[in-house]
């Protein structure tokens, strides 16, 4: 395998790979050869090579980190949408509660009115009442005028 592959199969940078050669040399004699200018490993400085179990578990933890970090920054995102939200009803609800005092205002504006239409309906049911007794009256003093003149007749 190349160690393009080699790099792909684990994971792992290709400059790793070649420190990781010029330390192991030695111990990889026979096993890696230069073919054009691309280095083969053969099984057996594969497994010399491959991440040992320490690399891979820091792997396994730079991968959580990065979900971990993936999850949040998602959450951050969700929380400041759910806080535009709530932004935006208490803006709603502060803009109903004006509007609800508005309403509350006119409200005992037009019950003002209606108070003083009424007291102006009893005064003039009052004035109708008087005037209905003074036409009465008149047509008392009519009818007495008319029946004091056909005596005199």
């Amino acid at each position: 395998m190349t160690t393009k592959e080699f790099c792909e199969k684990y994971e792992c940078d290709k400059s790793g790979i070649y420190q990781k050669i010029k330390r192991k040399k030695d111990m990889l004699e026979g096993h890696i050869t230069n073919e054009n200018g691309i280095i083969i490993i053969d099984e057996y400085a594969e497994e010399i090579l491959k991440p040992g179990e320490l690399q891979r578990k820091n792997k396994e933890l730079i991968y959580k980190g990065k979900s971990y970090d993936s999850k949040i920054r998602m959450a951050n995102i969700e929380t400041r949408i759910e806080q535009a939200e709530r932004n935006r009803i208490d803006n709603e609800n502060e803009n109903l509660r004006i509007e609800i005092k508005k309403g509350e205002s006119r409200i005992q504006e037009l019950e003002g009115i209606v108070e003083e239409r009424m007291k102006e309906i009893a005064d003039l049911n009052i004035t109708v009442s008087e005037l209905r007794q003074e036409v009465a009256e008149l047509k008392r003093k009519s009818k007495k005028l008319i029946w004091g003149r056909n005596k005199q007749l």
